[in-house]
Order: C-alpha cells, then structure tokens, then sequence
C-alpha cells in the first residue's frame, strides 16, 4: 500500500467520533471490494457514512478514496502481490497487534456479508475455508503476551490473512452476481 498508513485513517475516524478503528475500516473496505469490484464513489460515500455512523466530511473523502484505489490496484492482477493488512506499526504491543488483525477479520467478513452477492452454496471451497478461518481470527479474545514465538505466530497468521485475501478477490471479484 502507498503513502496512506494507519494513522492517518485513525485521524479521520477519530474526527467523526467513529466506533470503528482503522484497521477494522480497512477490513471492511476490502471485504466489500472483495465482494463488490464495481462499486461507484457514490455508493462507497454511503457506505463510509453507515461504517462510520455519521456523515463524512468532504475533504475527508479523498483520503478514504486513496485508500480504497490503493488497496483496489494492490489486489489487482498486475500488482505482484503488494496488497498488505492495514495493521498498527511494529512498535505496538503484540496483544493490539493481534487485537487489529482480529477487527480486521471482523470488519472483512462484514464488508464481504455486506455486499449482498454471495450465499453459503455459491462460494468455492477455498474461499469458504479462508472466511471461516476469519471468522475463527476475528473471534481471538486472548490477551497475547510479547514474545519472540508470538511475534513469530502473529506474521504468519497476518501473512495466511494476506494470502487469502488475494485468493477470495481473486475468486469473487470478478465473478458474476448470484441473485
């Protein structure tokens, strides 16, 4: 991802009282363009205003829009696979490092839910192993102690997150609607 980091949509959030963090908006973001390629500004500007419960300051809809072309473009066929969680830097503890990626979980497996073109029966099952295991990752509840071995468990389930995410928009993204 580009020049846009964490702290900069938590800035927005912030600013719009938002119940949701930004690694949670990022999930929710990439699970609807997972779900739903082809969606118009329009519609993406009524989306950021029910994720965030508020109407959305117009000069803030070009940071949000940023996100979204970049997170479009690194999960595009052409992107040698850039495309990244949208997680707190490394200097975090462990247990809001694990706590982010498991809103993101969250927040993707609603914006994917959100899109409305999928049921249970019309999804391949690679696609529905990865949601599951999301599903499974956004329920983590444990408090993670610092360590090198959690260190260690935590890059490679934000790596499995990361893969899975280019298979499911990969799978579905361009796949036609089923209703």
């Amino acid at each position: 991802m580009s020049v846009i980091d964490c702290d900069a949509i938590s800035q927005i959030l912030t600013a719009h009282n938002a119940e949701i963090g930004a690694t949670e908006f990022h999930g929710l973001m990439t699970g609807y363009l997972c779900a739903n390629i082809n969606s118009t500004a329009d519609v993406r500007l009524g989306l950021y205003q029910d994720w965030l419960e508020a109407g959305v300051d117009t000069s803030k809809i070009d940071i949000l829009e940023k996100l979204y072309s970049d997170t479009r473009e690194s999960l595009g066929e052409f992107s040698d696979f850039e495309f990244r969680v949208l997680m707190p830097n490394d200097a975090m503890s462990i247990a809001e490092r694990s706590l982010a990626l498991s809103l993101w979980c969250s927040g993707f497996l609603s914006g994917f839910g959100s899109a409305g073109r999928y049921d249970g029966g019309s999804l391949g099952e690679d696609v529905t192993e990865a949601l599951t295991d999301f599903s499974k990752i956004a329920g983590m509840a444990e408090d993670v102690p610092d360590s090198e071995e959690n260190e260690v468990d935590l890059m490679e389930i934000s790596e499995y997150v990361r893969i899975s995410v280019l298979l499911i928009f990969t799978e579905c993204a361009g796949s036609k609607p089923v209703h």
